[in-house]
């Protein structure tokens, strides 16, 4: 069966990616620094909590996702809004890759509703241009966050991390905090690093992340990917030589916010979503040909 690639990088990074070469607490999970919450503080009545912040979660939220070099090098980035109550998100990807000196390789959309993920082909993909690809029935799509369906990373990460007090006052400055390994790497990795990792045999521990809340509810969490490999190491839990070089190179940052109105995510229209199977048959539906609108998000 014929596999649809958008993207072949050269990269370390690019390589890791595409596959070449929940949460478990620790029953010994490490606390914060207690100089990482020694930040000027907020008056105490105006100050969100982690326990507050995590509310925030069960209504409508617009998301983020970027992967970083550690000098600052964006190498993937996506964007939505995400329905967290009907495990639905509809957003955009994009792809850099330094080595094609271009300003991004990949830039698609992507919509998933519980256990389905489809992503739109963009320019430079001929008749295909328009059409929604379906990656439940087998279409891979490099870089994009396949195995993410229903429930955004940044969600999943939120949910699960914790500081010293979750009802203590947050200062306006980043704080300390933690994951388990198994939520740092199954749900703030991208998911084709998390795949080499062996999730269902991750031992149990913490790896450390920062938290900073802006107006009350503008969240965002880093973790570094060598903190991961810190942890995963002391641990004594095997790690891939490559899959080490990236989490050396590499950062995850994501965003949370309240969103401004709830989405109403709807699955593309069936004439406009293709398999492998088309593809190997031949030729687009008429509906996907350029110049067609696709399906959106219902306003």
């Amino acid at each position: 069966m014929q596999r649809i690639r958008i993207l072949a990088a050269s990269t370390l990074v690019a390589c890791l990616l595409t596959g070449c070469s929940t949460e478990n607490p620790g029953a010994s999970e490490k606390e914060p620094r207690a100089s990482d919450s020694a930040s000027p503080r907020q008056p105490e009545s105006e100050a969100p909590t982690l326990a507050g912040v995590r509310t925030m979660i069960k209504q409508p939220v617009d998301f983020s996702y970027e992967l970083l070099g550690v000098d600052g090098t964006r190498y993937y980035s996506l964007e939505g809004i995400a329905d967290v109550a009907n495990r639905s998100w509809t957003g955009s990807v994009e792809i850099d890759d330094p080595s094609t000196g271009a300003p991004v390789d990949v830039r698609a959309e992507i919509r998933s509703i519980e256990d389905k993920l489809w992503f739109r082909f963009g320019e430079g993909t001929g008749e295909l241009a328009g059409c929604w690809g379906d990656v439940s029935a087998g279409f891979e799509t490099l870089g994009t966050l396949e195995p993410v369906m229903g429930v955004p990373n940044a969600v999943l990460v939120l949910a699960t991390l914790k500081t010293a007090n979750a009802r203590a006052p947050l200062p306006k400055l980043p704080v300390g905090a933690s994951l388990s390994v198994r939520s740092a790497v199954g749900n703030a990795l991208p998911p084709r690093v998390a795949m080499r990792l062996d999730l269902d045999n991750l031992p149990r521990g913490t790896v450390a992340a920062r938290l900073q809340v802006k107006r009350s509810s503008d969240v965002t969490i880093s973790v570094r990917g060598v903190d991961v490999s810190d942890s995963l190491h002391g641990l004594g839990s095997p790690v891939p030589k490559e899959v080490d070089r990236f989490l050396l190179a590499t950062e995850v940052v994501m965003g949370l916010r309240p969103a401004k109105k709830a989405p109403e995510i709807l699955p593309p229209p069936k004439d406009s979503v293709m398999t492998p199977d088309d593809v190997d048959a031949g030729g687009a539906p008429v509906p996907c040909r350029k110049g067609t609108p696709p399906g959106t998000v219902a306003s």
